[in-house]
């Protein structure tokens, strides 16, 4: 809940998402189409604080009544239990948009330790050394592409198998341990060669 993080992305997302899944079945209902597989409905769970909460948690209120297939909640979770909360959700959203462009999210890393694919805002430094696509999560780089990785995780044909393959690769993610990354990494950058 700080200015670093989004979150308008994240509500105009839900809200394009319900439009679609609206749209969708109001389709099959009018084809009275039995094999027509509607958008699952979404609980999206945002934990935390910050300076931005309230003032997020009042434009969620205020647009409730109007989303059927989306909804919120905001929760302060204690230590032991975040990880909890990170490993029985189907996907993690990070909207961290790194103010200094080379700092990563500490919650990407969480998610992944709870072999939780994640939905990232992309910048170079996600992209290039944490969040790999279509491997270990989906990058976004504004609502309708968020609403598009949501709707390709949910919704449309083969997404079972996508996210179940994101799942995968965030649980290897997550195997990598720090001293893994170092000798990958950083450790060549550090080694000096004798001529």
């Amino acid at each position: 809940w700080t200015p670093d993080e989004d979150f308008q992305l994240l509500l105009d997302a839900a809200v394009e998402y319900d439009a679609r899944a609206t749209r969708l079945g109001t389709k099959s209902s009018s084809r009275r189409a039995a094999t027509s597989k509607l958008p699952p409905p979404l609980a999206i769970i945002v934990t935390g604080k910050g300076p931005q909460k309230r003032m997020f948690e009042d434009k969620i209120n205020a647009m409730a009544s109007t989303l059927t297939h989306v909804a919120f909640r905001t929760v302060w979770l204690e230590f032991a239990d975040y990880p909890r909360a990170l490993a029985n959700a189907d996907v993690g959203v990070s909207l961290h948009a790194s103010s200094s462009g080379l700092d990563l999210p500490m919650k990407v890393c969480d998610m992944f330790g709870a072999s939780l694919p994640v939905l990232a805002l992309e910048y170079d430094v996600i992209r290039d050394e944490l969040v790999d696509e279509g491997v270990n999560g989906v990058l976004f780089r504004d609502a309708g592409a968020l609403a598009d990785a949501l709707e390709r995780c949910f919704a449309r044909p083969g997404a079972e198998a996508f996210t179940s393959t994101l799942k995968r690769g965030a649980e290897a993610s997550g195997a990598r341990t720090w001293e893994d990354n170092w000798r990958a990494t950083a450790a060549p950058a550090f080694t000096v060669h004798a001529a």
